[in-house]
């Protein structure tokens, strides 16, 4: 049963004895205990030790061995690898019969273990016939082409050496086997020496060939496109197995007959034995070996196995039982030392007693912490829990013990971020993080966490505290903070739109004014038949326009001193100015990057009357919230001027975006509540909203957004005034 309690925990991690019987009271006489268990294990360890040694020496002795088996091969097959490039290298320049036969006779005679040596020709249907009549030419008269076949591309032996021994390889098609051709192409694709496997490559003759390929000379041979075109044939020693390992072998050395081994290669998934040691018959009385390896070697492409056995009685009989001896010293040492400390053991149960109560003592700190103290492993399931659970998640410790804790992630994302920690941290590290986390309670809760990484104990030490309340709180501060903002962005649409009135309508009555004093003064110079009566009228009316006037004037100038920092710098932008100045802006600070935009060389043209910098910071909201939640999108952008409407029309469209979709929709139905809504806000969306749609109106013109769903994206409308006598909307 896995332990649930902190006291559970230290019972496992304690080394006592139930039985409190054997000779002595056990609370009284453990060190002595203690002392003859160490010295038992230290027997042990005395004689795994002395195994260790045995085994390390009989390995090296092995090792040995097996390097000079593995050695000689390798001095084999290279000597036979020289013998192979030295031939080819006369095939740099037209080679004719007697040349071949000349330079291949020699190693072929030498060397047992090569049963022939060929030059092959890659032979086209189309030359087919010239190939027989060159080769019978050169002094083989009664060459056949054999196996007869319809092919498009033949490999067919120009030359064999030694000629007498091998008469029925000469014209012999190696196209019709396929394991050979296989290979001659490998070599001639790559340009490289190549070996093929052990098989028949004769009729209930086992060999194998080593394949070097020829090229045209003069021709490139750089890409294997002209590799392949320009290849004209290659040269192939083969090779009877069992002589060539005798040979390599030789008459063999003194640490040969320590060991027996196999030599052989996988075929799919088969081991295919080539050559057997020549004491095998050992393994026939069901001996099972010391040590036993395999170990691989590489020629060219193939990758050979060697399957290395010691034989019995590797390391002698008395290396044998010498492990045993230095165990049986060990354990009379053992109970010798055991008798002495029982002897002279003093008594120290007092301060044990004490170490005890201050271990209870923490253990009850432990269980009434209203902080929760827990042990976790690496997959996240909880080893301990204390009782603060109960009160923090509704759940009582026992149920949460064996649980995960991503069972208690509210978001994902914090789930791979507790993963993460466990890969990336280093032993005892100690990181902080406030987890939102599930309850079986009415709501769910947010956790302070501290956990502690052992990358040594493969274990979580974890401490929580419940900081739902301060959350909230920041929380309910945060939505104040967004309300104030956001009235302070409509108490400044206010003021301006109450500033644009009134100098409006300043002007529009001053004009008036103006004009009909300009009547009064053509009236008052006029001829008319009671000329006193009418200047006395008019002279009345000058006065009361006069008074008006001053009056309307008095207003503008009290209009622009109230107007201050509210006050914008009204006048005819470029939207492409407006587009570059936030680029650059934002290159600088990287704020958006991630962000592409598309912008079309049409609307170059595209203008408005309003403030360049309110634009700029309102156009940088814009694109910020559109990207809300992706790494990397892309906003479309299309501005263009509408004449006949007398407006810039503007519309920028964001790929698929759920959170943005969601907030729209919000934002939508509660308009014209948007204050209280920002409690529904998230990542700032509806505040920006807001804020764009009050800049934008503050510029004289109208904003609306619609989402399309899925994944066609979220679309922002605006609509700017293009002079300006367009009236405030």
């Amino acid at each position: 049963m896995a332990a649930n309690s902190y006291e559970d925990v230290l019972k496992d991690a304690s080394s006592t004895t139930s039985n409190k019987n054997i000779l002595f009271k056990f609370s009284k006489t453990y060190p002595a205990w203690i002392i003859l268990i160490v010295a038992i294990v230290l027997s042990f360890g005395l004689m795994y030790y002395v195994q260790f040694t045995v085994d390390s020496e009989n390995q090296n002795k092995f090792e040995k061995a097996t390097s000079s088996v593995l050695t000689r091969i390798k001095d084999k097959f290279n000597l036979n690898d020289q013998v192979l490039g030295s031939i080819n290298a006369i095939f740099s320049s037209y080679v004719v019969r007697d040349v071949f036969e000349l330079n291949a006779s020699t190693p072929a005679n030498t060397y047992p273990s090569i049963r022939s040596i060929l030059r092959i020709q890659k032979v086209n249907q189309e030359r087919y016939e010239d190939f027989i009549y060159n080769t019978r030419s050169q002094g083989y008269y009664d060459m056949v082409i054999h196996p007869q076949a319809e092919r498009e591309t033949y490999y067919l032996t120009e030359y064999v050496v030694p000629f007498e021994k091998n008469m029925d390889l000469s014209g012999y098609d190696f196209a019709s086997d396929k394991i050979a051709t296989e290979h001659i192409e490998s070599a001639a694709k790559d340009n490289k020496k190549i070996m093929t496997p052990v098989y028949n490559v004769r009729k209930d003759t086992l060999g194998f060939y080593l394949i070097a390929p020829q090229y045209e000379v003069g021709y490139p041979i750089e890409t294997e496109e002209d590799r392949i075109q320009n290849f004209n044939g290659a040269l192939i020693i083969e090779i009877e197995p069992n002589t060539f390992y005798t040979n390599a072998l030789g008459k063999g050395i003194s640490s040969d007959s320590t060991i027996i081994f196999d030599i052989y290669e996988n075929l799919d998934g088969k081991k295919n034995i080539i050559y057997s040691s020549f004491n095998k018959n050992l393994l026939d009385e069901g001996y099972t070996p010391s040590i036993n390896e395999v170990k691989e070697f590489n020629y060219h492409d193939k990758i050979l196995s060697v399957d290395f056995k010691t034989i019995p009685n590797f390391g002698g009989e008395f290396q044998e039982y010498l492990p045993l001896i230095s165990l049986a010293v060990g354990l009379l040492v053992s109970l010798f030392l055991f008798g002495f400390i029982l002897s002279v053991i003093t008594s120290r149960q007092r301060a044990l007693e004490l170490a005890d109560q201050m271990t209870k003592s923490q253990r009850r700190i432990v269980e009434s912490s209203q902080d929760i103290i827990a042990v976790l492993d690496f997959n996240g399931v909880w080893k301990t829990m204390n009782r603060a659970s109960e009160e923090i998640f509704n759940t009582g410790a026992d149920d949460m013990i064996g649980a995960s804790i991503d069972d208690l992630f509210v978001d994902k994302q914090d789930s791979h971020k507790f993963y993460s920690l466990i890969e990336s941290s280093m032993n005892d590290y100690t990181e902080r993080f406030d987890i939102q986390m599930k309850s079986k309670g009415k709501k769910d809760k947010w956790v302070n966490w501290s956990f502690t990484v052992s990358q040594t104990d493969k274990l979580i030490y974890a401490i929580g505290r419940d900081i739902t309340i301060e959350k909230e709180a920041a929380k309910h501060q945060e939505i104040r903070n967004k309300q104030v903002q956001l009235a302070e962005q409509f108490s400044r649409e206010a003021g301006e739109s109450k500033s644009f009135f009134m100098t409006q309508l300043s002007h529009q009555l001053r004009n008036s004014l103006t004009g009909i004093l300009g009547y009064l003064e053509l009236i008052e110079n006029g001829f008319y038949e009671n000329e006193e009566e009418m200047k006395s009228f008019v002279n009345m009316a000058s006065m009361s326009s006069e008074e008006i006037f001053q009056f309307v004037s008095d207003i503008v100038d009290i209009t622009i001193a109230t107007d201050g920092e509210n006050k914008l710098n009204l006048s005819t932008v470029s939207f492409k100015d407006v587009f570059d100045n936030v680029n650059y802006k934002t290159s600088l600070t990287g704020e958006l990057d991630g962000i592409k935009l598309e912008y079309s060389d049409d609307n170059a043209d595209a203008h408005f009357v309003g403030d360049k910098d309110v634009m700029s910071h309102t156009l940088t909201l814009m694109y910020k919230t559109l990207s809300i939640g992706n790494h990397e999108t892309t906003i479309q952008i299309n501005a263009a001027d509408n004449p006949y409407e007398g407006a810039m029309e503007v519309q920028m469209l964001g790929s698929e975006n759920g959170k943005l979709e969601k907030m729209i929709e919000i934002y939508k139905a509660q308009k014209d509540d948007i204050i209280d809504a920002l409690e529904e806000d998230i990542d700032d969306i509806l505040l920006n909203l807001s804020i764009i749609e009050s800049n934008i109106r503050r510029l004289n013109g109208s904003f609306s957004v619609e989402t399309f769903g899925g994944d066609e994206g979220n679309v922002f409308m605006v609509t700017l005034p293009m002079n300006q006598n367009l009236k405030k909307r």
